[in-house]
């Protein structure tokens, strides 16, 4: 039996449930401020034409708590939050990157640990794959501007990968972040709308939301059908976290 391991980071109260929820009709706790403590996992069987199309049986969805945590000190938060992004990536096949408006500014310390952490699944000859999601963007319809901003995005995580790839002493194998993993900026990038068309409660869900998470799981279910992936048993999860750690 094998299985295919998604997985989700980002920063605290950024929709990265409710993203899980909506796109594999799971329940995983929603509430603002923080609702996910820790790590949960949920198991999905694929149905059987699928399943004989990827070659795997089940998807395990893992919700992973928020990180910033408020409640914790500066120091608390960045160890924290350094186990919490490599074990979030070590678990999993393909891993969802949570990004809260067009700019990943806030997130430059979360990616390079992200990036540092790709390169050690690289080192121990696991092909990680990942998106980012950029949530609650205004117009996710104005392309040439969101072309920019991927562009942008693949700068720095290409600086995010010289820096990281000094301190593993490999920056003469992996100059830019294409080199660590398969990453094309205008395929593995998504933009999406707010949930809500306007304030919450009475608001009514936003189409064009559901529209972008429907394109993240059809990307997602792509992935599964190529078939170029060695899907990760339990015991290789294992030993992958031993050497992430």
């Amino acid at each position: 039996t094998q299985s295919t391991w998604v997985s989700i980071l980002g920063i605290q109260s950024t929709g990265k449930s409710t993203l899980l929820n909506t796109m594999f009709g799971v329940k995983f706790a929603v509430s603002a401020g923080r609702c996910t403590r820790g790590i949960f996992v949920q198991l999905l069987k694929i149905d059987s034409e699928l399943a004989i199309a990827s070659t795997c049986d089940y998807i395990l969805v893992i919700d992973t708590e928020g990180l910033r945590a408020p409640e914790l000190t500066y120091t608390d938060t960045r160890n924290h939050d350094n186990e919490l992004a490599t074990l979030s990536i070590g678990m999993a096949d393909i891993s969802l990157i949570n990004i809260y408006g067009e700019s990943p500014t806030d997130m430059n310390d979360i990616l390079q640990i992200a990036v540092l952490a790709f390169i050690r699944m690289k080192q121990i000859k696991f092909n990680a794959s990942c998106r980012f999601i950029h949530q609650n963007v205004a117009d996710v319809t104005a392309s040439d501007r969101l072309l920019t901003q991927s562009r942008s995005m693949k700068q720095v995580l290409d600086d995010m990968t010289k820096i990281a790839a000094e301190t593993e002493d490999c920056s003469d194998i992996y100059q830019s972040f294409s080199d660590v993993i398969n990453f094309e900026e205008n395929k593995h990038t998504f933009y999406m709308s707010s949930l809500w068309q306007g304030a919450p409660p009475m608001a009514p869900p936003d189409r064009v939301y559901s529209k972008c998470v429907a394109a993240v799981k059809s990307d997602i279910l792509n992935f599964l059908k190529s078939k170029k992936h060695n899907f990760l048993k339990v015991s290789q999860i294992v030993d992958n976290i031993e050497s992430l750690w």
